[in-house]
């Protein structure tokens, strides 16, 4: 969705359309538009990022390194 959407997004609203008419439009939310535009004017591109991959343990491996007695 995000890859082919994005640049849509960006040239409806770069033509003079409103983020409530682009959200609408695209059936996404106002404020994701904003987001996504404003990542445009801080980075001059539109950053495509893959979802962040973290383990669903990996806070549980932290709190045992942090502290060893509490888990035992």
């Amino acid at each position: 969705f995000r890859n082919k959407m994005l640049p849509l997004i960006v040239a409806a609203v770069e033509s003079g359309e409103g983020f409530l008419e682009v959200s609408k439009k695209f059936e996404t939310s106002s404020s994701t538009v904003r987001n996504i535009i404003c990542k445009l004017k801080t980075f001059k591109t539109i950053p495509i990022m893959p979802n962040r991959i973290v383990p669903c343990n990996m806070t549980m491996a932290q709190n045992i390194t942090v502290n060893p007695q509490r888990t035992s």
